[in-house]
């Protein structure tokens, strides 16, 4: 049985302290990880690809950018 190292978008909004449309957008316009796929009423991401993202150096948006 393999487990998975996922959040919600709900804590990702908490932890990055965003709104739930910025994620969107930035999934649309700045390379932020896709959903996984599935049933689920919230969305989930791949943790390890999220905190990859965030390490990633153009990944300004985070620092106050206004994307």
């Amino acid at each position: 049985m393999s487990s998975f190292n996922v959040i919600t978008r709900s804590q990702l909004c908490r932890e990055l302290n965003c709104h739930r449309d910025s994620i969107k957008r930035w999934v649309k316009e700045c390379g932020f990880p896709e959903p996984l796929p599935g049933p689920m009423r919230e969305p989930i991401f791949d943790r390890d690809a999220v905190e990859a993202w965030i390490r990633g150096s153009e990944h300004s948006v985070l620092e106050g950018g206004s994307k």
